[in-house]
């Protein structure tokens, strides 16, 4: 493995550690093209299956010594006139849709070159999960931020983000109730206290699964990440 495959790799367990919780049930393998990648350049996928709030979405991860300027001038190039392109908390997104799908590349400079993800998603196969029930229970008045389901070998996971105006105690009492109800039992709950941060983190367990949960306190409201990850067969 190259240099850049492993640093991409680093990037990959980084983007990974945000995105658990398990599925109701597999996903089915994606189908959807290669998205495009500068010569050179070492892309690694996320996971075999992954929806992004509903969405068929194949993501591929990659750093690279190349300067920012030819990654994006690539990208540029590749997307055509009808491409759409902003900055968003430091990297420079570039996407452009080509019938039902949309292809995005995510980029930002790195210690050396280029650091980024570049996607393409099936818009179309979208719809059809628009307004699915999320089969968990939430507080009321919570707004679903983010919905990320994935499928890799021996393992199903799935990282649920809201936002309510409840405080922490009461978020961290109804998902503890929430899933004790769903047979976990709790390992750990211990408070969050970093730089500007407070909040809980819950660790749950049961047979075959575990499960993650951060509640945070917001400047308005507050922010909760349940994260579940399911072991299946291959890996028992």
């Amino acid at each position: 493995m190259n240099g850049s495959s492993k640093t991409a790799r680093t990037i990959l367990r980084g983007l990974a550690a945000l995105i658990v919780v398990c599925c109701a049930s597999p996903l089915a393998a994606l189908a959807l093209p290669v998205p495009p990648a500068m010569e050179g350049i070492d892309a690694v996928d996320i996971a075999q299956s992954l929806r992004i709030n509903g969405v068929p979405t194949r993501v591929r991860v990659f750093a690279t010594d190349k300067p920012l300027a030819a990654v994006l001038a690539f990208y540029r190039t590749r997307f055509g006139a009808r491409r759409v392109e902003t900055t968003l908390k430091g990297w420079t997104v570039v996407s452009q849709r080509q019938g039902d799908l949309l292809y995005t590349a995510r980029l930002r400079k790195a210690l050396r070159g280029t650091e980024g993800t570049v996607s393409v998603s099936d818009l179309k196969a979208g719809l059809a999960h628009l307004g699915r029930p999320l089969g968990l229970g939430l507080p009321a008045g919570s707004k679903l931020a983010v919905d990320v389901e994935m499928t890799d070998p021996g393992k199903r996971a799935r990282v649920v983000t809201i936002t309510n105006d409840h405080s922490v105690e009461t978020n961290a009492a109804f998902f503890r109730a929430e899933l004790q109800s769903r047979g976990y039992r709790v390992e750990r709950d211990l408070p969050v206290q970093r730089a500007g941060t407070q909040g809980r983190s819950l660790w749950f367990a049961a047979a075959n699964r575990e499960a993650i949960l951060v509640v945070s306190a917001l400047a308005s409201g507050t922010s909760v990440v349940l994260n579940l990850i399911e072991t299946t067969d291959t890996e028992r």
